[in-house]
């Protein structure tokens, strides 16, 4: 191709050629900017799920309790305490609590009462933690379970053996049955090393060494003297009315009611009535493994960065 013919291709192509041209430069300046729109939204999202995220790290921090020492690579130790739900031999704690609780309140809680209706709390659980919220509904369903078979138990389990002398009337008080329920739970429980001879061994330390508690006319006696395991199962009433004269029978009603309680341990098993303690001590199994569970998430989720599904607050704060 000569140049006359060049330059005469150019001038009837020219102007498309040159409107393609203003054509792919707009788009790649489009192009560009989308792009860092884009970037910047993305990092403004990111910078309040971040914040988010920090919100949300507060309360999985609140809801462990002492938690720096787990999650320091260089501690030297582990605590004791936290503020989980303590699984017991016969009995589960609630949440430790971070605030006075006015009046008898025995609700169980998974999480501590400072954090009962705090709504990043629920926010946290509903979100962006499905694991924990799926243990803090086992834990409560179970504890629920393990009241009933308690409840079924003390209701349905025959009173203990009565006896009455010409000075005085000895029968089982109304935790009787619940003393019962406890003890077999101490035999069933999957790692426990309780046994009968324990129990009893319990039983006369009790009886023969523990401060009685008496009113008027009664005496009253525990089959265990252990702290915050001791509840009396026993009343004797002298018919006389003056407490005095339980001097003269102390020996023959200890004797009578160690009997009782050595009886009573005996007979525990895993049928004839005492199916809801083999339950009840499973229940107990689970939920300590449950608790455990919920420990090992708790410490996971506060190591995480960003806490990751979407709620109200992000999609409000979204750009």
């Amino acid at each position: 191709m000569d140049i006359e013919a060049l330059l005469i291709w150019l001038r009837e192509w020219g102007p498309l050629l040159s409107a393609i041209g203003s054509f792919t430069l707009t788009g790649a300046l489009v192009y560009l900017y989308y792009q860092q729109h884009s970037l910047l939204r993305y990092d403004l999202n990111r910078e309040h799920r971040r914040q988010h995220s920090e919100t949300l790290r507060k309360r999985i921090r609140e809801w462990h309790g002492n938690i720096d020492p787990i999650i320091d690579e260089d501690a030297t130790f582990l605590p004791e305490e936290d503020n989980l739900p303590r699984v017991g031999t016969t009995s589960v704690e609630s949440a430790k609590e971070q605030a006075y609780v006015f009046g008898e309140d025995s609700t169980f809680r998974v999480v501590p009462y400072s954090l009962e209706n705090d709504r990043y709390l629920e926010d946290l659980l509903e979100n962006h933690a499905p694991e924990l919220r799926e243990l803090k509904a086992d834990l409560e369903s179970l504890h629920a379970d393990f009241l009933d078979c308690r409840e079924t138990f003390c209701d349905t389990f025959e009173p203990g053996p009565s006896h009455e002398a010409e000075a005085y009337v000895l029968e089982p008080t109304e935790k009787y049955s619940r003393w019962v329920f406890d003890s077999a739970l101490r035999l069933h429980r999957e790692d426990s090393t309780s046994s009968k001879d324990r129990l009893k061994d319990i039983a006369t330390d009790a009886v023969e060494n523990q401060r009685i508690g008496a009113n008027q006319e009664k005496q009253f006696y525990s089959a265990d003297s252990r702290g915050d395991t001791s509840y009396y199962t026993y009343e004797a009433t002298i018919k006389s009315g003056d407490y005095e004269d339980f001097a003269e029978f102390d020996d023959e009603l200890e004797e009578r009611v160690l009997d009782f309680y050595i009886e009573a341990i005996d007979d525990i098993g895993d049928t004839g009535g005492y199916e809801p303690t083999v339950e009840a001590a499973n229940i107990l199994d689970e939920m300590e493994i449950k608790v455990k569970q919920l420990r090992t998430e708790l410490v996971e989720y506060e190591g995480r960065p960003l806490y990751m599904g979407s709620c109200e607050h992000l999609e409000r704060m979204s750009v």
